[in-house]
């Protein structure tokens, strides 16, 4: 008989395992090949960078994936997981902070009885009129001159609205993303 495909004694399995204590064992999701070594995975990062996979690789991808769905624990503990980094700063997306007002927080302000009162007080200054083309009435918005986020302190100063129609309300250089530099 063949030495090599005779089994090993048990006193000799013994050995070979006291002889591998410490010896880290490779596993099937790869951490001796850098799933867990920082350094490994920098290298790879790099490597791959800007390479972009075949036709034939993402075929492949997308039949490995066919029929496998998240669980909605997994989705929750995602969530939960996303909304921490969001809160704590430390997303992909996070800009180091906004300087402008975050949208939830002029629906807000937007939603106060204060603000309600700032726009019927300037639509009655103004007669429901607007200000630039001198239309009467339909759909006014009351505009901030001085734009809303760069000045928090005129908000509600009844002297930085103007009554003005939509149309009239688009050109203005502050309106929606046309922010002025």
């Amino acid at each position: 008989m063949d030495k090599r495909k005779q089994p090993h004694s048990i006193e000799h399995r013994r050995k070979i395992g006291e002889a591998q204590k410490g010896i880290p064992k490779p596993s099937v999701r790869g951490e001796l090949n850098g799933a867990k070594n920082p350094e490994a995975r920098l290298k790879i990062s790099l490597a791959l960078k800007g390479k972009k996979k075949s036709p034939e690789h993402i075929a492949k991808i997308k039949l490995v994936n066919i029929g496998r769905k998240t669980s909605d624990a997994t989705k929750l503990k995602q969530s939960i997981i996303q909304k921490t980094r969001v809160a704590n700063g430390t997303h992909h997306l996070w800009k180091g902070g906004l300087t402008k007002l975050h949208k939830s927080e002029r629906k807000f302000i937007e939603g106060t009885l204060e603000y309600r009162l700032w726009r019927k007080s300037v639509f009655e200054r103004d007669n429901y009129t607007c200000r630039f083309c001198g239309k009467r009435g339909g759909v006014i918005h009351a505009d901030h001159i001085k734009p809303f986020c760069d000045y928090p302190e005129l908000r509600l100063a009844i002297d930085n609205g103007r009554t003005l129609c939509v149309e009239c309300h688009r050109k203005t250089d502050t309106y929606g993303s046309h922010k002025p530099t």
